[in-house]
């Protein structure tokens, strides 16, 4: 009798996680993001802005006052969830942490160290 509460409780379980889907991590990512703060080469410069629209058809759309900013402005969009990276077009951007409604990346373009805190 208790092995065959037992099975039925393990079915139930498995049954009730089978119908929970996991939204896949890409879908974090989607949507327009501006930014909070940039810091280039640990300054903040008090006029710098970035918005970075990420679509669900894959591609991206940056805006910027950041100049100079080596970085594509459109292109296709992937993430590496294992290495914590977000591609946009040839560059890897490190994801420091992504939340609700809020990320922030991190990389070197050119000579520089950009850190932007990002918020949707």
């Amino acid at each position: 009798m208790k092995l065959l509460c037992l099975i039925l409780l393990a079915g139930i379980i498995g049954l009730h996680a089978c119908t929970r889907e996991k939204m896949p991590y890409e879908e974090n990512f989607i949507g327009e993001w501006k930014s909070t703060e940039v810091r280039i080469d640990g300054a903040t410069p008090s006029n710098a802005t970035m918005n970075l629209i990420l679509k669900s058809d894959m591609t991206f759309k940056i805006t910027t006052n950041i100049i100079p900013f080596n970085q594509p402005l459109v292109g296709v969009w992937t993430v590496d969830e294992a290495k914590l990276k977000l591609n946009l077009g040839e560059k890897k951007w490190c994801i420091h942490h992504i939340a609700t409604g809020t990320m922030r990346l991190d990389n070197n373009l050119g000579n520089d160290y950009f850190q932007i805190d990002f918020a949707k």
